[in-house]
């Protein structure tokens, strides 16, 4: 049985509704949102779950952004180095949620696989 959005993201990032600054209602009605707006941009189920990651993503490094500028102005400089520090890792697997929303989808044909260029007299495949 596959695992819903919001149980693959847990499991996947370990993220929960207090690291996003959400009640656990709100949390589960905002991977609801998420689902729909992909749903509505996303032609297959694969590119939909990484728009729903996308999206936590981006709201999770708002909100430890949030929470750094507090340590900044407090003068807690250590505190909100090691939050920009996450938040680069979590920009990090935003891009590559980003990159999957666009990519193809992958084939698991073997006549489709790519064995590298045939090498000829010349160094020109045919």
């Amino acid at each position: 049985m596959p695992l819903g959005a919001q149980a693959r993201l847990e499991a996947e990032l370990g993220v929960t509704a207090d690291d996003l600054g959400l009640s656990d209602a709100q949390y589960v009605s905002r991977v609801q949102a998420w689902q729909t707006l992909a749903e509505e941009t996303q032609p297959d189920e694969l590119r939909r779950y990484f728009t729903v990651k996308a999206y936590l993503l981006r709201t999770w490094i708002t909100a430890l952004t949030r929470k750094a500028d507090k340590f900044r102005a407090e003068g807690d400089v250590t505190v909100e180095r090691n939050m920009m520090a996450r938040v680069a890792l979590l920009k990090a697997d935003l891009d590559v949620a980003l990159a999957l929303t666009l990519s193809p989808e992958p084939t698991s044909d073997p006549a489709d696989a790519a064995f590298g260029p045939l090498i000829g007299e010349w160094g020109v495949g045919p």
